[in-house]
């Protein structure tokens, strides 16, 4: 996965996504931000999803008298680098993290006050003196400026979805909100109907353009798991579901509602016994109901479950319910039972947690099979049948309800997220990895299991795509057990609080940041530079799942004076050097003096090292004669400390390695911005879709990633070339590439007794099966041989504009008949495979 963890610098502060215009001014006034921010907090991080900045961490980087106060300050003065575009944030209120730890700030992203859909930003503060800012979760949307004032009134809204789909039911009245589309933003009313079938659930947030009254996303809200006595139940034993194999056993129930009919009410205890406190000796009625202060069993089947006796005080008044031992008894006692476990397991971990102090109605024994799910604050569960068990059971439960929790604690959370964090819901619960084990029967194993192979970047279903992040919070509670082999109960405490805390801080998907989050709530000193308490676990368990933490820098290597890209060449007999000064300090490591080094290769050649020598303080001087005109110097510098820990400058060592050309200047003599025909030609082998073409692309997506280049160029005009044109409004896949591969080549170029550079921009995406790559090639012959520059493979990043360079020279002979060409192929046609390339540039190198 190639991401970026770097510290703030002015390099990195393109912020924009494909489809956002950057204006000079914008991207000026974020360049002085960010050096404001890197001069006020230095070795500040900043982790970013293509060019999106996602989170800000690693030291300090606000203050204030209070968490609000801290975070208050901070979007007065660096909110730029989070909004850009016709919009603003605003308070929207607090959340404890880990208390007595950390507090959450959330903003909201409005415009004149009205809310941006999915738009906000949480600021994780430190509950200590000054109140550090230890963390920025984004997920801030671009927003063009939008006509505020709606041509569809709300009525009118409301009857164009009753006429699309009379069969629902209008559950909240339209209210305004900014949506930001994938060509424009809208200003659009959203509303929320409900088919009101619990056998067959439909729940939507619906979008409509405000302006035009077109639907724009119908968004599914359904995830598919003194008186004195004792109450007691029939319920299913263990993690296995309610069959012949696995009889309901008696079992108390806590947290039941008792009431005096005609009086008070209270609850049992850990042991399903209660006290109602009465006056009197006259005989009196008790009821027991499945109902708890935090779920309300309903039976879908029938009449819900009620005991009643009457008694003489001081009783006993003992109540056994399912004393029948049959299926649609037991699971309602499940629903009961495992609802009530599942949120005091919440609630033990973070007493603040939100929104779920409340009776979630439990739904059992609906008339459908082989299925669950959640909707609307209600958990819902299906009879057996169709080779599938009751599904009221366990971990089922423990699922349905952990998205319960997420929905509380993270209300714009995406579906595979959502799935993910309620497998883990159940598995941190219960110790154990299988979830919902013998759903389709006895024997039939785990419906999903924690241990897997699932990987991201993933583009799959969401269920299969949730157990990338419930696959690393597995792995790392099995690392954390590695560690504490003799306290296995504190290595679960541990990754129980980074799974339910982490969800608070709100990621806007499953990558990376969420391992910065975890790293973040584990550090305990405010500075990540020198990892924390649990980081090797950590990072041990996330990139099982190629959710890698950054990596620790031992040592820091900061540049003093290093070589320009471009500098000139030799003269005469005298030969110049070209010097090599770095600032090396100590972080977690000690530093070995006598183990600087700079590495380096000329003109695609071995990598030479030689040694540093210190110079004093924390400098360190190399230098080696500049080679002659036309060459290419690459280098790196890596810094040993006294354990034998590297670390290099650049980070990425050799494959990250700096570039110098030696030579009196480029020329430029070939630029195409696509903007109008060139020469380039199109040639396709077995393909029956999805051919090069140069227009301004339709932009789609696949899962809420961008599926095609969109709109936006990365240059000055709007048009480029791109693998198929979509019909306007089509679906993602209509045009893209199907078969091939197809090749984009350019028109000839003359580098007859010279040399040069070439430049471009590339895009490319593929989803739903992650097996094709987009490639560069050079052919010196006019296309009748051709050299491999670059393979893409797609993993996460790829789809948006990236510049990429390489020398001619370093690949075949420039000769008159230089050519260069891009492809692509989706061969065995099996996913979504989309590609674009723009402003193509070649500069001749020059030399006396």
């Amino acid at each position: 996965m190639v991401k970026r963890w770097l510290i703030v610098a002015l390099s990195s502060l393109w912020l924009g996504t494909m489809v956002w215009t950057q204006t000079p001014e914008a991207v000026q006034l974020r360049m002085q931000l960010a050096a404001q921010l890197q001069k006020e907090a230095p070795g500040v991080l900043l982790y970013e999803e293509g060019m999106v900045i996602r989170r800000i961490w690693g030291v300090p980087f606000g203050y204030g008298s209070s968490p609000v106060d801290s975070a208050l300050a901070f979007v007065a003065r660096y909110g730029g680098l989070f909004t850009p575009g016709a919009s603003e944030l605003v308070l929207a209120g607090t959340q404890e993290v880990m208390p007595p730890r950390f507090t959450a700030v959330y903003f909201q992203q409005q415009v004149q006050g009205i809310p941006v859909d999915r738009g906000e930003l949480t600021l994780l503060v430190r509950n200590t003196p000054d109140h550090p800012l230890v963390l920025a979760s984004n997920s801030v949307r671009f927003v063009e400026p939008v006509s505020l004032k709606p041509s569809w009134s709300a009525e009118q809204v409301s009857e164009l979805v009753r006429k699309l789909r009379p069969d629902l039911h209008q559950e909240t009245k339209p209210e305004l909100i900014i949506y930001p589309g994938e060509e424009r933003t809208h200003l659009a009313w959203v509303l929320t109907v409900d088919a009101h079938r619990p056998e067959q659930p439909e729940r939507y947030r619906v979008f409509i353009d405000a302006h035009t009254g077109v639907p724009l996303e119908w968004r599914s809200e359904v995830y598919f798991v003194d008186i004195t006595g004792q109450v007691q139940g029939y319920a299913t034993p263990g993690l296995r579901p309610d069959h012949s194999q696995n009889p309901p056993v008696l079992q108390p129930l806590p947290q039941l509602r008792v009431t005096l009919v005609g009086g008070s009410s209270v609850f049992t205890d850990p042991q399903g016994f209660f006290t109602l406190p009465f006056s009197g000796t006259n005989q009196v009625t008790v009821q027991a109901n499945l109902i708890g202060p935090w779920v309300q069993v309903v039976n879908q089947a029938g009449t819900t479950l009620s005991l009643q006796q009457t008694v003489t005080p001081p009783g006993p008044a003992n109540f056994t319910f399912n004393t029948e031992r049959v299926e649609l008894n037991t699971a309602q006692v499940n629903g009961f039972l495992q609802t009530t476990i599942v949120h005091n397991f919440a609630k033990a971990i973070n007493p603040s947690y939100p929104g779920i102090d409340y009776a979630i109605p439990c739904n059992v024994n609906i008339g459908q099979t082989c299925n669950a799910y959640y909707s609307n604050r209600t958990i819902n569960f299906y009879r057996a049948g169709g080779g599938c068990v009751n599904t009221a059971y366990s971990t089922v439960i423990y699922h349905e309800y952990g998205h319960f929790i997420i929905s509380m604690g993270h209300p714009n959370a995406s579906g595979d997220y959502h799935e993910g964090m309620a497998d883990v819901t159940a598995a941190f619960l219960t110790a154990d990895p299988c979830l919902a084990i013998e759903f389709r029967g006895i024997g039939t194993g785990c419906l999903r299991n924690a241990v897997n192979s699932v990987r991201y970047p993933c583009s799959g279903e969401v269920h299969y795509c949730g157990q990338v992040i419930s696959g690393a919070f597995w792995q790392t509670y099995l690392s954390m057990l590695q560690r504490y082999n003799n306290d296995p109960a504190f290595a679960l405490q541990k990754v129980r609080e980074w799974y339910l805390n982490s969800i608070l801080l709100r990621p806007s998907g499953i990558s990376p940041q969420i391992t910065i989050d975890v790293l973040t709530l584990d550090d305990d000193d405010n500075n990540i530079y020198n990892g924390t308490p649990h980081y090797f676990q950590i990072n041990e368990g996330f990139s099982r799942h190629n959710l890698p933490a950054p990596q620790l820098d031992w040592l820091r290597i900061e540049p003093a004076q290093l070589p320009d890209a471009l500098i000139a060449p030799p003269q005469g007999t005298l030969i110049p050097l070209m010097r090599f000064v770095v600032r090396v300090s100590e972080l977690v490591g000690q530093l070995d003096r006598n183990r600087v080094f700079l590495r380096y290769s000329i003109n695609q050649g071995a990598f030479q090292q030689i040694p540093m020598r210190w110079m004093r303080g924390d400098r360190f001087i190399a230098a080696i004669p500049v080679p002659a005109c036309g060459s290419t110097v690459r280098y790196y510098i890596e810094a040993f400390d006294t354990q034998g820990r590297v670390t290099y400058y650049p980070r990425g060592g050799q494959s990250d390695a700096n570039r110098v050309l030696v030579a009196s200047g480029l020329t430029t003599i070939f630029e195409d911005t696509a903007e109008t025909d060139l020469g380039w030609t199109v040639q396709n082998v077995s393909l029956t879709a999805g051919a090069w073409t140069r227009d301004i692309p339709r932009g789609t997506t696949q899962d809420g990633l961008p599926a095609n280049p969109g709109s936006d160029s990365p240059d000055a005009g709007s048009r480029c070339f791109f693998t198929g044109q979509g019909s306007v409004g089509g679906s993602v896949g209509e045009a893209d590439v199907d078969g091939g591969p197809t090749y984009l080549i350019s028109p000839v170029i003359n580098l007859q007794g010279s040399d040069a550079i070439v430049e471009y921009y590339r895009w490319f995406y593929n989803g739903t099966t992650i097996n094709d790559t987009f490639f560069v090639e050079v052919s010196n012959n006019n296309g009748a041989t051709w050299v491999r520059v670059e393979t893409v493979t797609f993993t996460g990043t790829e789809n948006q504009w990236m510049r990429r360079s390489f020398r001619v020279g370093d690949y075949v002979t420039p000769t008159a008949q230089v050519r260069v060409r891009f492809g692509t192929m989706d061969n065995p046609n099996d996913s979504i495979c989309e590609a674009g390339v723009d402003h193509v540039v070649i500069r001749r190198i020059v030399c006396p």
